[in-house]
């Protein structure tokens, strides 16, 4: 069953079209009829919920039918209910008075007043009940809350004092101010939720969002000469781990033999002594493997592998874009600020790429820099899987089919396997 609606919360009219019979209709209620709208105006709502029962089948139905034809009651918006039950408030009181000590201003002398109710005021009269002071109701301020006697102001800045020791009219003035302020509007509530809410979403997107985007942004920006300076000043901070790249004279021709099959033009390829790394790159085109790849295989093709590996992920992730992921939003918008990163912020990163976990491309990505090269991909499966679990997919993509001659010679790869010499 629906649930039951108040008359008080019904407020009744007649539409255009029973205008004409809306007199007779109002000089043919009875008596009794007229007395409840009288209670209903004068909010004294007991025993008028059965009535709208029978007249209303639920809190969200279009305007009920009364009993006479016409007469439609249709349910009061919530301002409206509000300053109904203001005045239940004020005539509930109407009646009510008491002494008060009413002081004009700090230097004044107390004196007494009667308190009584206005219409929405408290009026303060003397004894000849001549009013010599009406407050707001609404503006009236409590100085000392919770205490007897209890002491009112008109506002927030008046001088005038009200002292009350009496626990009714304490207690009613309480009841219908409250009653009144629940009825004002509240014109700067809307503005905080929207400052608030502003202050939010700027918030997330400062947390969330920017850092991304700085980095993306600034990557995309660096000049190339800027990658490269950078990219260098990065791979000093790496030889300190792992010394100097392996550069053997008898060994440079066959470096640049594989530097030009494998990587495209102003790139540069970096042996060196990585320890449990196999292979890392830095901006500016700087590919590392470790020694290694090159000396403990027959053949080119897992030091190659490698190597385009580090090329697939340098796509995926420009290496500008994941240093400045690693140096976060501060040192980015620093950097954009005046074009320097600290030394201390790049021996970090250089740190983190020789110590970090092995990172792997997609296959997607990798396949065609193998296909691109000429380069069977079966063996870099095979080394980084051997069970090819995981590598599955490269083994079964490799673009090589059939016999497999690779592009380097083997005295040249021997050559190469001395780079580092005794080192």
């Amino acid at each position: 069953m629906a649930p039951l609606r108040s008359v008080a919360e019904l407020s009744c009219f007649a539409p255009p079209q029973s205008l004409s019979k809306t007199k007779a209709v109002f000089e043919g209620f009875s008596s009794s009829v007229i007395a409840a709208i009288r209670s209903i105006a004068e909010g004294q709502l007991n025993g008028l919920n059965a009535a709208s029962a029978r007249h209303s089948s639920s809190s969200n139905s279009p305007p009920t039918h009364l009993a006479r034809p016409g007469i439609y009651c249709a349910p009061i918006t919530r301002p409206l209910q509000g300053q109904l039950q203001a005045m239940t408030a004020l005539r509930e009181y109407e009646r009510l008075e008491s002494l008060g000590l009413w002081r004009e201003s700090d230097a004044a002398q107390r004196r007494e007043v009667v308190v009584s109710f206005g219409a929405a005021s408290l009026v303060l009269s003397d004894k000849n009940d001549m009013p010599i002071a009406h407050w707001s109701l609404a503006a009236v301020r409590t100085l000392n809350k919770g205490e007897v006697p209890t002491l009112y102001a008109p506002d927030k800045n008046a001088q005038e004092t009200l002292e009350i020791d009496d626990p009714h009219m304490i207690e009613a003035i309480d009841k219908v101010r409250d009653s009144i302020r629940v009825t004002r509007t509240h014109p700067g509530r809307l503005r905080w939720v929207l400052t608030g809410a502003i202050t939010l979403l700027v918030g997330l997107f400062a947390v969330l969002w920017l850092p991304l985007i700085a980095a993306d942004y600034t990557a995309r920006v660096v000049p190339v000469a800027k990658q490269k300076q950078i990219g260098g000043d990065i791979l000093r901070h790496t030889n300190r781990l792992t010394g100097r790249p392996c550069n053997a004279p008898l060994a440079q021709n066959a470096l640049s033999e594989l530097s030009d099959w494998l990587l495209p033009e102003g790139s540069q390829l970096h042996i060196v002594d990585m320890g449990a790394k196999f292979s890392t790159h830095l901006p500016g085109g700087h590919i590392l493997i470790n020694r290694t790849l090159v000396e403990e295989h027959a053949g080119p093709e897992i030091a190659a592998g490698f190597v385009l590996m580090e090329l697939a992920l340098a796509k995926e992730t420009p290496p500008m874009k994941r240093l400045f992921d690693h140096l976060g939003l501060r040192a980015t918008l620093t950097f954009l600020a005046n074009g320097n990163l600290g030394d201390d912020a790049l021996a970090n990163f250089a740190k983190s790429h020789l110590t970090g976990p092995l990172a792997r491309p997609q296959t997607r990505t990798l396949l065609p820099l193998f296909a691109r090269v000429e380069l069977t991909s079966s063996p870099f499966a095979h080394a980084l899987d051997n069970q090819l679990k995981t590598t599955r997919d490269l083994a079964d993509g490799d673009p090589v089919k059939g016999s497999y001659r690779p592009k380097m010679s083997d005295g040249d790869w021997i050559a190469l396997q001395a780079i580092c010499g005794d080192e």
